[in-house]
């Protein structure tokens, strides 16, 4: 992505505790490869050798650990730790890892964009044969080479390690505040509902999107003043602020330096672009200002996603006391019959006072037990919304569903419906004096899987038009991801015949979502901000009563970090959730 204004119509001179940074101005405010087949923007530093390495000049002075002795220094790499060559017209920089060292840019860096791609070779050396392949992206180096291991620079680490790509560490006495949990067997990981913290010290990356070993990731970091995000295929997984050197002066420029720490490693694509200000949805994820610092503003004023209850495990939703739910019931039909003396009731059930939270007179939502399920039964008489109690985000829903026979005024000529209903936020009532704003899936005779955004919601999809306001999902037609206006319907109608049970899968990973019915990818979406335009990307779960009745049993929720593989290439999508071109 290019966040880089079209124009910057005067010159910038940055000023930071280093000097002067090279001027930004509408000259050279286009985005750098940084790589080509000389690295001449680089000069590397080349730590003190392992007693294991060979072919080194004689009288090279090697080290039991690589962090101790005479550094080989600037610009001399006999062994070529760090070369390029051309693959299919792009410079590839091979990293060896053979000897500890320090590829690092010959300019500093203020308020950019850096973006790469990066996979694992196979060798690894001492001191780590037994140990996680590492490397790492340092950005706002500064001082002298060496000042960490007898290798690289002052820095903040953005962590390339197996399992632990995007991970922080803070090098040589900096400082940094972040939103930390305690997590076993890895201290403090990234967990936007925590407060800032001062100091944390190392800090675990969530979620965890590395690709397969051998495979290319993409590799972001977002660097506004004193504040950062770290991105992993498309995914937002930790952010930090108020960054600070040794002794303690903000930090807010530097070089970048790549990491060769015993472990064959790859980069391509290598880019970076100046920016005035983070990407909206990134800085409402990460709990900062698009200006940079932290987000100070009230609550109330911030994105509209619940607090939201951390998944361990496998979730039954269902019991026959409905435990995790709360019925709200909208307005009754006047063909309703039964109620309380004074309720209203409406010719039009989407205008007119709502019966409100858990009050149900005619049992639209009960339960029963079957064969040792508990199945819920949804009447449909009265418009209704059973909502989840607690807000999920990244993960997987399941449950089973059919159709009944009795259908109700005001949709007695029209197909049966109901829907599953994520990503709910706000107030009850939102839509049609029912339902929260939120994403639909769809649950319609012949329509099972279609999406509709109810009370403000946007997202991004792939389609074909059929007509003004119809359009198909389709992860390969021609056109972009982008909106649509109207009803997005899904791309197969795999529907068992009325009275069977139908099994019905969403898959919620961020602000994207994968529809599935009866085993089939329908649908799938991206980039899902609410009425605010803020990233939408999690909430409670809506079950429908609409004027038709059903049934849904196994209704069960798991976490998830990453979508499964044959899913996500059926629907147009990285395993991190990114939009496939």
């Amino acid at each position: 992505m290019n966040h880089l204004p079209k124009s910057i119509t005067s010159a910038l001179v940055l000023i930071t505790q280093f000097g002067i940074l090279t001027t930004l101005s509408a000259e050279n405010s286009e985005t750098t490869d940084l790589l080509d087949e000389s690295l001449s923007h680089w000069e590397a530093f080349i730590g003190t050798p392992h007693k294991t390495v060979k072919g080194l000049p004689e009288g090279t002075e090697l080290s039991e650990d690589g962090m101790k002795g005479k550094p080989l220094g600037l610009n001399n790499d006999p062994n070529k730790v760090f070369s390029t060559y051309q693959e299919q017209g792009t410079t590839v920089l091979k990293v060896s890892g053979e000897i500890y060292g320090g590829l690092t840019t010959k300019k500093e860096f203020s308020n950019y964009h850096y973006e790469t791609e990066f996979k694992w070779g196979d060798q690894k050396f001492e001191p780590r044969l037994d140990k996680k392949r590492d490397s790492g992206i340092l950005y706002h180096c500064h001082g002298e080479h060496g000042k960490f291991w007898n290798v690289w620079k002052a820095s903040l680490e953005y962590q390339v390690q197996e399992g632990d790509m995007g991970d922080y560490f803070g090098l040589s006495g900096v400082d940094v505040k972040a939103r930390v949990m305690k997590a076993d067997g890895k201290g403090a990981v990234h967990d936007p509902e925590q407060p800032w913290q001062n100091d944390p010290g190392y800090i675990g990356a969530r979620p965890e999107v590395e690709e397969p070993h051998g495979q290319w990731n993409k590799l972001e970091v977002y660097v506004i003043g004193d504040s950062a995000i770290h991105v992993v295929n498309g995914q937002m997984v930790l952010s930090i602020a108020d960054a600070r050197t040794k002794n303690g002066e903000p930090l807010t420029a530097g070089e970048i330096q790549l990491q060769s720490e015993a472990a064959e490693c790859y980069y391509r694509n290598m880019k970076v672009t100046p920016i005035t200000a983070f990407p909206k949805d990134l800085a409402a994820k990460a709990g900062l200002a698009v200006s940079g610092g932290i987000d100070t503003r009230p609550e109330t004023t911030k994105d509209s996603n619940e607090k939201v209850t951390p998944l361990s495990g496998e979730l039954n939703l269902l019991d026959p006391e409905l435990s995790r739910w709360e019925v709200f019931m909208g307005v009754a039909h006047t063909s309703v019959s039964g109620l309380s003396e004074g309720t209203p009731q409406s010719e039009d059930v989407t205008k007119g006072t709502p019966m409100g939270l858990n009050n149900d007179p005619k049992n639209v939502f009960s339960t029963k037990t079957e064969n040792g399920e508990t199945i819920l039964h949804i009447t449909g008489e009265i418009y209704g919304a059973l909502s989840t109690k607690e807000s999920f985000s990244n993960y997987y829903l399941e449950m089973d569903f059919k159709w009944g026979d009795r259908k109700w005024i005001p949709r007695l000529n029209a197909k049966r419906d109901s829907g599953i209903l994520y990503h709910c936020h706000g107030e009850h009532g939102a839509f049609w004096n029912v339902w929260k704003s939120c994403i639909e899936y769809q649950v319609q005779e012949t329509d099972l899987g279609d999406l509709h955004e109810l009370a403000g919601p946007n997202c991004k999809s792939r389609f074909r038009t059929l007509e003004p306001k119809k359009h198909i999902f389709d992860s390969q037609a021609p056109s972009p991801w982008t909106e649509w206006d109207g009803h997005l319907s899904a791309s197969h109608e795999p529907d068992r015949p009325h009275g069977e049970w139908n099994h019905l899968e969403a898959y919620i990973l961020g602000d994207t979502a994968i529809h599935l019915a009866n085993g089939v990818v329908v649908l799938a979406i991206v980039d899902a901000v609410d009425q605010n335009g803020k990233a939408l990307t999690s909430g409670q779960i809506q079950l429908q009563s609409e004027a038709a009745e059903c049934f849904y049993k196994n209704i069960r929720i798991s976490p998830i970090k990453a979508y499964p593989a044959d899913i996500a290439a059926k629907a147009g999508l990285t395993v991190a959730g990114k939009a496939l071109p």
